[in-house]
């Protein structure tokens, strides 16, 4: 009873907030009118190169931040109203009750991400492939989200720390398009996203073995830190 009284509250509050209908909103538009812009450079514009796998990443599989930025963004609240303390005292511990709020926007940031990535259409990849992939990507959520909630005191910090932590995202997106060829690039390798990228990058190329390394590697850094930043927010959050 207690997490559905949870999911129905959550669906209310992004309802109600034009910032978090934005947010669940923007993957779609983006990939609508990034499919349009690339048809339409191809017709007009043949020479214009640009690449597909970046543009599939940096559009597509950003959707799950956008989905840790909207939790984030829910933790802090509560973090605020005390939310998180009352929890601390009742049956519903708190962490059970952070598994239930990752667990319900990984699915659904899971399958938005497919459905935006197909809808772009830009690259071709095996579905398997994609499917574990996405799982990576999934595993941002948590990360983005006790980031935001963990390090800010407010929802003015929130937005600051949100764009703070671009730089993450950015600096290995540039890394990989610019010098993904030199071995000095894996020492981008510090940013969690990187490796989803690279994983993205092999799955496209069909390279199983260095697919598989990023994929478990991946997974296994993100949740390394994601555990590190739960510890941070329940003890900022239970103060």
């Amino acid at each position: 009873m207690a997490l559905t009284q949870i999911f129905k509250t959550d669906s209310k509050r992004i309802l109600s907030d034009s910032f978090m209908v934005f947010m669940y909103i923007a993957p779609w538009a983006t990939a609508v009118i990034t499919k349009a812009g690339w048809v339409y450079l191809g017709m007009h514009y043949p020479d214009v190169s640009l690449d597909p796998v970046i543009t599939t990443l940096a559009v597509a599989l950003l959707t799950p931040l956008n989905m840790g930025i909207v939790l984030g963004f829910q933790l802090l609240e509560e973090k605020e109203q005390g939310v998180f303390r009352a929890i601390a005292v009742t049956p519903l511990n708190n962490d059970l009750y952070l598994l239930y709020r990752f667990a319900i926007t990984a699915v659904v940031a899971t399958v938005m991400t497919i459905f935006v990535h197909e809808l772009l259409g830009l690259v071709d990849i095996n579905l398997w492939y994609l499917v574990l992939i996405v799982v990576v990507a999934a595993c941002q959520i948590p990360l983005q989200a006790l980031t935001i909630a963990g390090f800010a005191k407010n929802t003015l910090e929130g937005f600051a720390v949100m764009k703070g932590t671009g730089f993450l995202l950015l600096v290995p997106l540039l890394v990989a398009h610019f010098f993904a060829g030199e071995s000095l690039s894996w020492l981008a390798g510090i940013f969690p996203f990187f490796w989803l990228i690279r994983a993205y990058q092999f799955a496209v190329e069909n390279q199983l073995t260095q697919f598989i390394i990023c994929i478990g590697v991946g997974i296994t850094y993100t949740m390394m830190i994601c555990g590190l930043l739960m510890k941070y927010y329940r003890i900022s959050a239970l103060k």
